[in-house]
Protein backbone atom coordinates (compact mmCIF):
# COMPACT_ATOMS: atom_id res chain seq x y z
CA UNK A 1 0.00 0.00 0.00
CA UNK A 2 2.74 2.46 1.00
CA UNK A 3 4.70 1.53 -2.11
CA UNK A 4 1.66 2.26 -4.25
CA UNK A 5 1.18 5.65 -2.57
CA UNK A 6 4.85 6.54 -3.02
CA UNK A 7 4.69 5.49 -6.67
CA UNK A 8 1.58 7.57 -7.24
CA UNK A 9 3.15 10.56 -5.48
CA UNK A 10 6.35 10.19 -7.51
CA UNK A 11 4.33 10.01 -10.73
CA UNK A 12 2.38 13.10 -9.67
CA UNK A 13 5.59 15.05 -9.01
CA UNK A 14 7.03 13.95 -12.35
CA UNK A 15 3.85 15.08 -14.08
CA UNK A 16 4.10 18.52 -12.47
CA UNK A 17 7.76 18.83 -13.45
CA UNK A 18 7.01 17.69 -17.00
CA UNK A 19 4.09 20.10 -17.23
CA UNK A 20 6.25 23.00 -16.03
CA UNK A 21 9.01 22.05 -18.47
CA UNK A 22 6.47 21.81 -21.29
CA UNK A 23 5.02 25.21 -20.43
CA UNK A 24 8.51 26.75 -20.35
CA UNK A 25 9.42 25.08 -23.64
CA UNK A 26 6.21 26.40 -25.21
CA UNK A 27 6.94 29.90 -23.95
CA UNK A 28 10.51 29.82 -25.28
CA UNK A 29 9.25 28.53 -28.62
CA UNK A 30 7.33 31.82 -28.91
CA UNK A 31 10.70 33.58 -29.01
CA UNK A 32 11.97 31.74 -32.07
CA UNK A 33 13.13 33.93 -34.97
CA UNK A 34 15.17 37.05 -35.69
CA UNK A 35 14.72 40.03 -33.35
CA UNK A 36 16.17 43.48 -33.93
CA UNK A 37 16.50 46.12 -31.24
CA UNK A 38 14.96 49.46 -32.16
CA UNK A 39 15.04 51.57 -29.02
CA UNK A 40 16.67 54.62 -27.49
CA UNK A 41 18.65 52.65 -24.90
CA UNK A 42 21.22 49.90 -25.43
CA UNK A 43 23.67 51.01 -28.11
CA UNK A 44 21.89 54.12 -29.42
CA UNK A 45 23.45 56.46 -26.80
CA UNK A 46 26.90 55.14 -27.76
CA UNK A 47 26.19 55.95 -31.43
CA UNK A 48 25.02 59.41 -30.50
CA UNK A 49 28.25 60.16 -28.63
CA UNK A 50 30.26 59.11 -31.67
CA UNK A 51 31.96 56.28 -29.80
CA UNK A 52 30.94 53.51 -32.20
CA UNK A 53 29.69 53.15 -35.75
CA UNK A 54 25.93 52.76 -36.13
CA UNK A 55 25.04 49.10 -35.55
CA UNK A 56 21.81 47.47 -34.43
CA UNK A 57 21.66 44.66 -31.91
CA UNK A 58 20.28 41.42 -33.30
CA UNK A 59 19.04 38.25 -31.60
CA UNK A 60 18.68 35.01 -33.58
CA UNK A 61 16.76 32.51 -31.43
CA UNK A 62 15.86 28.90 -32.22
CA UNK A 63 12.79 27.05 -30.93
CA UNK A 64 14.74 25.63 -27.98
CA UNK A 65 15.71 29.11 -26.85
CA UNK A 66 19.34 28.94 -27.99
CA UNK A 67 20.44 32.31 -29.27
CA UNK A 68 23.12 34.23 -31.09
CA UNK A 69 23.56 37.82 -29.92
CA UNK A 70 24.95 39.85 -32.84
CA UNK A 71 25.55 43.41 -33.98
CA UNK A 72 24.23 44.17 -37.49
CA UNK A 73 26.51 46.54 -39.34
CA UNK A 74 25.87 48.81 -42.32
CA UNK A 75 28.98 47.76 -44.20
CA UNK A 76 29.80 45.02 -46.69
CA UNK A 77 31.88 42.10 -45.57
CA UNK A 78 35.46 42.55 -46.75
CA UNK A 79 38.17 39.90 -46.90
CA UNK A 80 41.02 42.38 -46.67
CA UNK A 81 39.45 43.96 -43.58
CA UNK A 82 39.10 40.46 -42.13
CA UNK A 83 42.76 39.73 -42.81
CA UNK A 84 44.10 43.01 -41.45
CA UNK A 85 41.67 43.93 -38.68
CA UNK A 86 39.90 40.63 -37.94
CA UNK A 87 36.44 42.07 -38.62
CA UNK A 88 35.14 39.09 -40.55
CA UNK A 89 31.35 39.39 -40.47
CA UNK A 90 28.70 41.92 -41.48
CA UNK A 91 26.83 40.94 -38.29
CA UNK A 92 29.59 39.98 -35.84
CA UNK A 93 28.79 37.60 -33.01
CA UNK A 94 28.87 39.02 -29.48
CA UNK A 95 27.84 35.91 -27.55
CA UNK A 96 25.75 32.74 -27.58
CA UNK A 97 23.59 31.17 -24.91
CA UNK A 98 20.15 29.83 -24.10
CA UNK A 99 17.08 31.72 -22.93
CA UNK A 100 14.75 30.25 -20.32
CA UNK A 101 11.41 31.88 -19.61
CA UNK A 102 9.67 31.35 -16.26
CA UNK A 103 6.62 33.52 -15.79
CA UNK A 104 7.77 37.08 -16.43
CA UNK A 105 11.47 36.37 -15.95
CA UNK A 106 13.81 35.80 -18.90
CA UNK A 107 17.11 34.22 -17.86
CA UNK A 108 20.26 33.43 -19.81
CA UNK A 109 22.09 30.14 -19.38
CA UNK A 110 25.08 28.54 -21.15
CA UNK A 111 26.46 32.01 -21.87
CA UNK A 112 29.56 32.09 -24.08
CA UNK A 113 31.15 35.39 -25.08
CA UNK A 114 33.25 35.64 -28.24
CA UNK A 115 36.34 37.70 -28.97
CA UNK A 116 35.11 38.68 -32.46
CA UNK A 117 35.96 42.18 -33.64
CA UNK A 118 32.76 44.21 -33.56
CA UNK A 119 33.86 47.73 -34.45
CA UNK A 120 37.18 49.15 -33.24
CA UNK A 121 39.21 48.02 -30.22
CA UNK A 122 38.23 51.09 -28.20
CA UNK A 123 34.53 50.61 -28.90
CA UNK A 124 34.17 46.85 -28.56
CA UNK A 125 34.19 46.82 -24.76
CA UNK A 126 31.34 49.36 -24.62
CA UNK A 127 29.36 47.48 -27.27
CA UNK A 128 29.65 44.22 -25.36
CA UNK A 129 28.72 45.87 -22.07
CA UNK A 130 25.50 47.26 -23.60
CA UNK A 131 24.50 43.94 -25.25
CA UNK A 132 21.42 42.24 -23.88
CA UNK A 133 23.25 38.98 -23.17
CA UNK A 134 25.65 40.68 -20.75
CA UNK A 135 22.78 40.97 -18.25
CA UNK A 136 21.73 37.44 -17.29
CA UNK A 137 18.23 38.14 -15.92
CA UNK A 138 15.55 40.40 -17.42
CA UNK A 139 11.95 41.11 -16.45
CA UNK A 140 9.56 40.63 -19.36
CA UNK A 141 7.58 43.86 -19.58
CA UNK A 142 5.78 42.84 -22.77
CA UNK A 143 5.84 39.76 -24.98
CA UNK A 144 3.42 39.80 -27.90
CA UNK A 145 4.25 36.83 -30.10
CA UNK A 146 1.53 37.72 -32.63
CA UNK A 147 2.75 41.29 -33.08
CA UNK A 148 6.41 40.32 -32.73
CA UNK A 149 7.24 42.68 -29.88
CA UNK A 150 9.49 41.93 -26.89
CA UNK A 151 10.11 44.59 -24.24
CA UNK A 152 12.48 43.74 -21.40
CA UNK A 153 13.13 45.63 -18.18
CA UNK A 154 16.49 45.58 -16.45
CA UNK A 155 16.24 44.83 -12.74
CA UNK A 156 13.93 47.09 -10.75
CA UNK A 157 14.93 50.21 -12.68
CA UNK A 158 13.34 51.98 -15.61
CA UNK A 159 15.77 50.89 -18.35
CA UNK A 160 13.99 48.86 -21.02
CA UNK A 161 15.06 47.20 -24.26
CA UNK A 162 12.65 46.82 -27.18
CA UNK A 163 13.05 44.09 -29.81
CA UNK A 164 10.94 43.43 -32.90
CA UNK A 165 10.70 40.04 -34.58
CA UNK A 166 11.38 40.37 -38.29
CA UNK A 167 11.66 37.96 -41.19
CA UNK A 168 15.38 37.68 -42.09
CA UNK A 169 15.10 38.71 -45.75
CA UNK A 170 12.89 41.66 -44.86
CA UNK A 171 15.62 42.91 -42.54
CA UNK A 172 18.26 42.29 -45.20
CA UNK A 173 16.20 44.25 -47.72
CA UNK A 174 15.55 47.21 -45.44
CA UNK A 175 19.26 47.40 -44.59
CA UNK A 176 20.13 47.22 -48.30
CA UNK A 177 17.59 49.96 -49.03
CA UNK A 178 19.51 52.40 -46.88
CA UNK A 179 22.89 51.30 -48.25
CA UNK A 180 21.78 51.61 -51.89
CA UNK A 181 20.86 55.24 -51.24
CA UNK A 182 24.38 55.77 -49.81
CA UNK A 183 23.03 57.50 -46.72
CA UNK A 184 24.43 57.66 -43.21
CA UNK A 185 23.12 54.90 -40.94
CA UNK A 186 23.72 57.16 -37.97
CA UNK A 187 21.52 59.96 -39.31
CA UNK A 188 19.02 58.15 -41.56
CA UNK A 189 18.53 54.47 -40.64
CA UNK A 190 16.01 54.76 -37.83
CA UNK A 191 13.89 57.32 -39.70
CA UNK A 192 14.10 55.33 -42.96
CA UNK A 193 13.05 52.00 -41.43
CA UNK A 194 10.11 53.70 -39.71
CA UNK A 195 9.00 55.45 -42.91
CA UNK A 196 9.42 52.31 -45.04
CA UNK A 197 7.24 50.18 -42.73
CA UNK A 198 4.70 52.87 -41.87
CA UNK A 199 5.75 53.16 -38.24
CA UNK A 200 5.81 56.28 -36.10
CA UNK A 201 9.35 57.45 -35.47
CA UNK A 202 10.86 57.20 -32.89
CA UNK A 203 8.22 55.00 -31.17
CA UNK A 204 7.59 52.21 -32.09
CA UNK A 205 10.15 52.77 -34.84
CA UNK A 206 9.34 49.64 -36.85
CA UNK A 207 6.29 47.70 -38.03
CA UNK A 208 8.09 44.41 -38.77
CA UNK A 209 5.21 42.59 -40.51
CA UNK A 210 3.48 45.51 -42.23
CA UNK A 211 2.83 45.19 -45.95
CA UNK A 212 5.13 47.54 -47.81
CA UNK A 213 3.69 49.88 -50.42
CA UNK A 214 4.52 48.58 -53.95
CA UNK A 215 7.21 51.16 -54.78
CA UNK A 216 8.93 50.59 -51.41
CA UNK A 217 8.62 46.80 -51.56
CA UNK A 218 10.07 46.79 -55.08
CA UNK A 219 12.79 49.24 -54.07
CA UNK A 220 14.12 47.29 -51.10
CA UNK A 221 14.06 44.03 -53.08
CA UNK A 222 16.13 45.41 -55.95
CA UNK A 223 18.38 47.23 -53.47
CA UNK A 224 19.03 43.86 -51.85
CA UNK A 225 19.88 42.39 -55.26
CA UNK A 226 22.32 45.25 -55.79
CA UNK A 227 23.91 44.72 -52.37
CA UNK A 228 24.39 40.99 -53.03
CA UNK A 229 25.89 41.69 -56.47
CA UNK A 230 28.27 44.24 -54.93
CA UNK A 231 29.45 41.80 -52.25
CA UNK A 232 29.95 39.09 -54.87
CA UNK A 233 31.88 41.50 -57.11
CA UNK A 234 34.57 41.68 -54.40
CA UNK A 235 34.59 37.99 -53.48
CA UNK A 236 38.02 36.35 -53.86
CA UNK A 237 38.29 33.04 -55.68
CA UNK A 238 40.84 30.25 -55.66
CA UNK A 239 41.50 30.52 -59.42
CA UNK A 240 42.56 34.17 -59.20
CA UNK A 241 46.06 34.73 -60.68
CA UNK A 242 46.79 37.14 -57.81
CA UNK A 243 48.26 35.17 -54.86
CA UNK A 244 46.92 37.72 -52.36
CA UNK A 245 43.38 37.13 -53.61
CA UNK A 246 43.90 33.37 -53.41
CA UNK A 247 45.00 33.82 -49.79
CA UNK A 248 41.90 35.88 -49.05
CA UNK A 249 39.75 33.13 -50.57
CA UNK A 250 40.78 30.84 -47.71
CA UNK A 251 39.55 33.20 -44.98
CA UNK A 252 36.47 32.31 -42.92
CA UNK A 253 34.35 35.35 -43.77
CA UNK A 254 30.67 35.44 -42.78
CA UNK A 255 28.23 37.09 -45.17
CA UNK A 256 25.05 36.88 -43.08
CA UNK A 257 23.26 40.04 -44.21
CA UNK A 258 23.26 39.50 -47.99
CA UNK A 259 20.09 37.96 -49.40
CA UNK A 260 20.48 34.83 -51.56
CA UNK A 261 19.21 34.97 -55.15
CA UNK A 262 19.13 32.01 -57.56
CA UNK A 263 20.64 34.12 -60.34
CA UNK A 264 23.44 35.45 -58.09
CA UNK A 265 25.34 32.44 -56.81
CA UNK A 266 28.40 33.09 -54.66
CA UNK A 267 31.33 33.27 -57.12
CA UNK A 268 33.65 30.29 -57.31
CA UNK A 269 35.62 31.53 -60.32
CA UNK A 270 36.93 34.88 -61.53
CA UNK A 271 34.44 34.71 -64.42
CA UNK A 272 31.51 34.42 -62.01
CA UNK A 273 32.92 37.32 -60.00
CA UNK A 274 33.20 39.39 -63.19
CA UNK A 275 29.57 38.59 -64.04
CA UNK A 276 28.50 39.83 -60.60
CA UNK A 277 30.62 42.97 -61.09
CA UNK A 278 28.83 43.79 -64.34
CA UNK A 279 25.42 43.36 -62.70
CA UNK A 280 26.49 45.59 -59.79
CA UNK A 281 27.69 48.32 -62.20
CA UNK A 282 24.44 48.11 -64.18
CA UNK A 283 22.28 48.43 -61.07
CA UNK A 284 24.41 51.22 -59.62
CA UNK A 285 23.94 53.20 -62.86
CA UNK A 286 20.17 52.81 -62.54
CA UNK A 287 20.26 53.76 -58.85
CA UNK A 288 22.05 56.92 -59.94
CA UNK A 289 19.16 57.85 -62.23
CA UNK A 290 20.05 56.24 -65.59
CA UNK A 291 17.50 54.34 -67.65
CA UNK A 292 17.91 50.59 -68.01
CA UNK A 293 18.95 51.06 -71.64
CA UNK A 294 21.56 53.70 -70.82
CA UNK A 295 22.94 51.58 -67.99
CA UNK A 296 23.18 48.59 -70.33
CA UNK A 297 25.11 50.69 -72.84
CA UNK A 298 27.58 51.74 -70.12
CA UNK A 299 28.23 48.13 -69.10
CA UNK A 300 28.53 46.91 -72.71
CA UNK A 301 31.37 49.32 -73.29
CA UNK A 302 33.21 47.17 -70.77
CA UNK A 303 31.73 43.79 -71.77
CA UNK A 304 29.84 43.64 -75.08
CA UNK A 305 28.22 40.31 -74.17
CA UNK A 306 26.45 41.67 -71.08
CA UNK A 307 22.74 40.92 -70.74
CA UNK A 308 20.62 42.33 -67.88
CA UNK A 309 19.29 39.70 -65.44
CA UNK A 310 15.95 38.28 -66.52
CA UNK A 311 14.53 37.94 -63.00
CA UNK A 312 14.37 41.70 -62.36
CA UNK A 313 11.04 43.30 -63.20
CA UNK A 314 10.43 46.66 -64.84
CA UNK A 315 8.73 47.80 -61.64
CA UNK A 316 11.83 46.96 -59.59
CA UNK A 317 14.09 48.80 -62.06
CA UNK A 318 11.86 51.88 -61.85
CA UNK A 319 11.78 51.67 -58.05
CA UNK A 320 15.59 51.57 -57.81
CA UNK A 321 15.68 55.16 -59.02
CA UNK A 322 14.23 56.15 -55.63
CA UNK A 323 17.80 55.88 -54.33
CA UNK A 324 18.76 59.14 -56.06
CA UNK A 325 15.35 60.77 -56.55
CA UNK A 326 14.60 64.22 -55.14
CA UNK A 327 10.81 63.90 -55.24
CA UNK A 328 8.79 64.68 -52.09
CA UNK A 329 8.00 60.97 -51.60
CA UNK A 330 11.65 59.99 -51.88
CA UNK A 331 12.70 62.73 -49.49
CA UNK A 332 10.14 61.55 -46.93
CA UNK A 333 11.22 57.92 -47.32
CA UNK A 334 14.91 58.66 -46.85
CA UNK A 335 14.32 61.44 -44.32
CA UNK A 336 16.13 64.05 -46.42
CA UNK A 337 13.74 66.83 -45.43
Amino acid sequence: MQCAIRSSLFAFVLAIVASAASAQSSAVTNLGGWWIAIDETGHKPIWDRGLMVAMEELLIIDVQGRFENRMMGFFSVDHQDCDLHKRCSDAPLVATGRFTLAGAVLSIEDYRATNARLDAPGADEMIRAAAISTTRVWAVHRLDAAEGVLVLRKGSGHETRSFFRIEPNRLRRLRAGLMAAELSALRNWRCFVAAATGAVHPVPGLRPSAALAPPIGDYVKIASYLQTAYVHSRWPTLDDPDPVQRKFAGLAVENLMSERFDSLALPKTTKERRDATLVAIWLRQIAGGETSEAATAVVRRRASEFKPPLDISAGEIAALKLASAETPDAKRLFCKQ
